[in-house]
């Protein structure tokens, strides 16, 4: 079949597997190296570019799928990892620069989701031929953790309670899970007023969206929606799960669609008379453009 790699899957991925992989997809996409070494450097002089499904456009990377291909004539099969599939899977890269991603998301995902994948390879996956792969992996910056809720918002450990500084009017609120949401919201409004209003009122007459609502107010105030795209997209706005990449927002038939793990998964919700599916990104772009007057 010449130089392929074999990754029969056996389970779905969860949620917070996919999520991770694919955000770290998203990262190597975006810190490519100039050429490729891997599967022997048979076309280490060629430049290393990644393309969609057939060598051309952009790869698909969303809540269901992982897809891309090498650049042109530098393209051969397509690589395809589904986050529900199962059977048998297999690419034939022929060596070319892309075998290098695809070796990296082999590794990421067994590492990440241990199991899901049986992956094998026509070069030894512990040898010389994966080890530009296994190198460039390592070189992808940790998630974030322990993210402060909002810049004005923190926890008093010694007095056990919440703090909110309203430009110098310091703000209380007990501990636990009202609490922290009170002081949330106290939060939001003490730094962008009119995106409060405009949050609470969704709230009250959307109440399932509710904490989708709250955390886009929390990427706004962040300065996570960019308009600042190219092509087909309106908006990339930042992920909160990860410190890897972006999710990119795509006008289609007068709609917004994500290609996060809630849009593209089918859980978006709608509010009521809308066709509009809400995740928690397209509503921090739609209150962006709302309340963000540079943005507008």
């Amino acid at each position: 079949m010449g130089y392929t790699h074999y990754y029969p899957q056996q389970r779905d991925f969860a949620p917070h597997e996919w999520a991770e992989l694919t955000a770290i997809t998203r990262w190597l996409l975006a810190n490519l190296p100039p050429h490729s070494t891997s599967a022997g450097g048979c076309f280490s002089e060629y430049p290393l570019a990644i393309r969609g499904w057939d060598g051309e456009g952009e790869p698909e990377i969303n809540g269901r799928v992982i897809s891309f291909n090498g650049d042109g004539d530098l393209a051969h099969e397509t690589f395809c990892l589904a986050r529900r599939g199962y059977g048998f899977q297999f690419c034939k890269t022929a060596r070319k620069p892309y075998d290098l991603i695809v070796c990296a998301v082999l590794l990421a995902a067994m590492e990440i989701a241990p199991g899901t994948l049986d992956v094998s390879s026509d070069g030894e996956i512990r040898g010389e031929g994966w080890q530009p792969a296994r190198d460039f992996l390592r070189t992808v910056p940790p998630p974030q953790k322990d993210k402060p809720m909002l810049t004005n918002v923190t926890y008093n450990r010694s007095e056990r309670r919440y703090e909110v500084d309203c430009d110098g009017r310091l703000l209380t609120f007990s501990p636990g899970v009202d609490g922290r949401q009170a002081a949330f919201r106290a939060g939001v409004e003490a730094q962008n007023p009119a995106l409060y209003e405009l949050a609470a009122k969704m709230v009250i007459d959307n109440p399932a969206i509710a904490s989708r609502v709250w955390r886009a107010c929390q990427i706004v105030l962040e300065g996570g929606v960019n308009l600042n795209v190219s092509g087909t997209a309106v908006a990339t706005v930042a992920s909160q799960s990860s410190a890897y990449g972006d999710y990119v927002l795509q006008a289609s038939d007068g709609l917004i669609a994500c290609d996060c793990e809630d849009f593209a998964g089918g859980t978006a919700v709608y509010t009521e008379g809308s066709e509009q599916p809400y995740c928690k990104h397209i509503l921090a772009f739609q209150f962006a453009l709302c309340t963000t007057p540079e943005l507008a």
